[in-house]
């Protein structure tokens, strides 16, 4: 290690590690938070909102609905001003599309609409403002957007191009209505700006409101909190809720201390929730508070947007529109399973050269070939060949199904001036594909790296063990991979009279009552770096610990309990007022 990385180290606490990992990555930049609902922002991104805010990062939110099914969306605004002025955010860093939001039992929505606008359950059909806050389209132009699919996606991508953002973080494909809506037509209005606006890469990352945050596991404890589970919605035919996600392609952030603190009321985030009264938001505090915040990215930097496509029959659009799939039944989420309604390129019947090429604009060295199989488990492709204008060819016989990724990695494919896709072996008669990516060779780009013990981001870790092993979460830029061999690393402590003690294993050995920071470095590179602190408790330590934890766990059933009466006490109510309308 450098005598300059060694003294930076030594000027950073443990609580600052968050903000030396982030800075690079946020600092003077600009981020766009695209979501339905207001306390959607904190439940997928509370803790990023923070830490973006701490790395001099601007950041904005979209809410696309004004949350008024229930309640009128003058409640919500103050309560959403609240929350976001303790979390950092301004009224004037918020912007509202002004549609309204749908109860997921209800058989119809504005993503069904078309041509006619869909009317809302208090009679809207239009967006529509505050005195304080306007909506969007009203502040653009002096008109109301219709409650249209169309007049949606138009919006969104209007938003995007009048803040042009750095980092994008939308909300996914779960179970509610209004989550489908807004992230399918995020995806339809992302590939519009990516064909459109040359030299525009975004990072966007997207994450669930439900199975990983909201309604997920209620796992949090005031020490050695636990990274983030995924719950697995009811009525899903794919692992994840998105069936083209897998669980070991996520990407993790590590949360500043105010989000990780071992009292909920010291807890920022807590904090925040609170101020949603209407919505009962800090009841699943103890769901959505974790040691790392969880998103897939999507990346914007493949070449195919700016192609030309020609294929020997079906409709080519669907390759490069960003939109991995499509689903009309987006209703009834709890209690159906959706059906994804094509939007693949599939030849037709009688087509037997079932090929497709790309044309690039200018010659490229490529490195990575991404492309997604239509959902449908009926329809495979079985076998594939890619072709290349210098003469490269590569068989593809191991295909993901239902609507994973197949990724090839090539090297030495230089000067490439077209790539051709046919599919050589289908069964089924709709077998396609719904998305090709192709990006250029790319260095290898580490933006920061975390300790953790037992799978989890680890901070100030206590334990009763003797030896702890541990290991490095990676986080690379375009998300290619997640773990490095170990002598990449080098792993060392630092003693009392300041000399570096380096360790040959990914483990700590730690004797009775005692406290160790160790550091963790990439060899390459020392200005990436992390820390933890193990402290190794004594047995009435471990009781006090433990018994603060059974506390800590009685109060969330109480809360529960309180919330499940409040909820049952509202639904009936609401259906006493009906009868006597």
């Amino acid at each position: 290690m450098n005598d300059n990385s060694q003294s930076h180290q030594e000027r950073l606490t443990l609580s600052e590690f968050n903000q030396h990992l982030l800075n690079k990555i946020f600092k003077d930049k600009r981020a766009l938070l695209i979501i339905p609902h207001q306390d959607d922002e904190i439940i997928i991104a509370g803790s990023m909102i923070l830490n973006m805010n701490r790395n001099q990062c601007e950041v904005f939110l979209v809410y696309t609905t004004n949350g008024d099914y229930e309640i009128d969306g003058k409640i919500r605004l103050g309560k959403t001003h609240n929350a976001m002025k303790k979390l950092g955010i301004g009224e004037d860093h918020i912007l509202y599309l002004g549609y309204s939001n749908q109860n997921p039992q209800e058989d119809t929505h504005l993503y069904l609409h078309i041509d006619k606008p869909w009317t809302s359950i208090r009679g809207k059909t239009e967006t529509n403002g505050f005195d304080s806050h306007i909506d969007f389209r009203y502040s653009m132009d002096g008109t109301h957007s219709k409650f249209t699919k169309p007049a949606f996606i138009q919006d969104i991508n209007d938003a995007i191009i009048h803040i042009k953002p750095d980092f994008l973080f939308v909300i996914d494909f779960d179970y509610h209505p209004d989550h489908r809506c807004a992230s399918l037509s995020f995806e339809k209005a992302m590939g519009e700006i990516l064909a459109m606006t040359p030299n525009y890469f975004p990072y966007v990352y997207k994450a669930f409101a439900y199975p990983t945050s909201y309604l997920s596991y209620m796992d949090y404890s005031p020490y050695n909190l636990s990274s983030t589970f995924y719950k697995k919605e009811a009525f899903s035919n794919f692992p994840l809720s998105n069936p083209a996600y897998s669980w070991s392609d996520r990407s993790r952030f590590p949360v500043p201390g105010l989000a990780r603190t071992e009292l909920l009321k010291n807890n920022q985030i807590y904090s925040a929730l609170r101020e949603y009264k209407s919505q009962h938001a800090a009841s699943h505090a103890e769901s959505i508070l974790n040691s790392d915040q969880v998103f897939w990215q999507r990346r914007t930097d493949s070449i195919t947007y700016r192609c030309t496509i020609e294929a020997s029959s079906g409709k080519s659009e669907y390759l490069n529109d960003y939109l991995l799939f499509d689903c009309n039944s987006i209703m009834h989420g709890e209690t159906e399973y959706p059906v994804f309604c094509n939007c693949s390129w599939i030849p037709d019947k009688t087509d037997f050269r079932k090929s497709v090429r790309f044309t690039l604009a200018e010659p490229k060295d490529l490195g990575e070939i991404v492309f997604y199989e239509g959902c449908d488990e009926k329809d495979r492709i079985e076998k594939m060949k890619i072709l290349f204008s210098n003469g490269f060819e590569v068989d593809i016989k191991e295909i993901q199904h239902n609507g994973q990724p197949t990724k090839i990695f090539v090297e030495n494919c230089e000067d490439v001036e077209w790539i051709e896709f046919k599919i050589i072996q289908a069964s089924g008669s709709r077998a396609g594909i719904s998305e090709i990516e192709i990006y250029e060779k790319k260095k290898e780009e580490i933006e920061f790296i975390k300790i953790m013990v037992n799978g989890s981001f680890a901070y100030s870790y206590f334990t009763s063990k003797p030896l702890i092993p541990f290991e490095i979460y990676v986080h690379e830029k375009f998300n290619r991979c997640h773990t490095l061999p170990d002598d990449r690393f080098e792993f060392f402590t630092i003693n009392e009279k300041g000399e570096k003690i380096i360790f040959c294993q990914k483990q700590v050995e730690l004797i009775k009552h005692s406290k160790i920071t160790i550091y963790a470095q990439l060899k390459t590179n020392p200005s990436i770096f992390d820390g933890i602190e193990i402290t190794r408790l004594n047995p009435i330590q471990i009781f006090h610990l433990l018994a603060y934890h059974q506390w800590i766990k009685i109060k969330i059933i109480i809360r529960k309990i309180i919330y499940i009466l409040k909820k049952m006490v509202l639904n009936i109510s609401s259906r006493v007022v009906k009868s006597y309308e």
